[in-house]
């Protein structure tokens, strides 16, 4: 049975999810890191499911997709939104705890100060009616400081983001 099938056999379940979760521990992040948690991840966002149901889509032995769903929601990362009685045992439908799943910035600065390669870093917060003006002024400092580079220097890059926190 395939996803869309399963789909239209369970109806429509409208669930509320946060709709960015910040992962702020490296055990969280390390059970994310598993190419087969993150497909679990992107089907039960799509819709709840069961383990049986990914075991189906996914074409992977039940106790293996089982015992991946347990390690995500030992950390926290989905949970249990629907249980269904059929015969003798219950049907547990999962669900990723937020829409979007990230990594928080404040830990990613700790594993990249550890590189040799890491030279700065630095968190801020400010409120959203902000944001663009930030992020243009921001955008013009970057090529005046591009513009007064020396060819001979060392290139070092810059990757900034702006997110919205709860």
């Amino acid at each position: 049975m395939k996803v869309d099938d399963i789909l239209k056999k369970i109806g429509r379940m409208v669930l509320l999810m946060k709709e960015i979760y910040m992962i702020d521990s490296l055990e969280q992040l390390k059970s994310i890191s598993d190419p087969l948690r993150v497909k679990i991840i992107h089907l039960i966002g799509i819709k709840p499911l069961t383990s049986q149901m990914l075991s189906d889509e996914l074409e992977v032995p039940r106790s293996k997709i089982h015992y991946h769903l347990k390690e995500l929601e030992k950390n926290g990362l989905i949970e249990v939104v629907k249980t269904e009685q059929v015969r003798n045992f219950i049907q547990m439908f999962y669900q990723p705890i937020a829409q979007s799943i990230i990594a928080s910035p404040d830990l990613l600065l700790k594993q990249n100060e550890s590189n040799n390669n890491f030279i700065k870093a630095f968190n801020v917060q400010f409120g959203e009616s902000l944001a663009e003006e930030f992020y243009e002024s921001l955008k013009q400092l970057c090529k005046n400081f591009e513009e007064k580079s020396s060819q001979n220097d060392s290139k070092i890059q810059m990757h900034i983001s702006l997110t919205k926190v709860d």
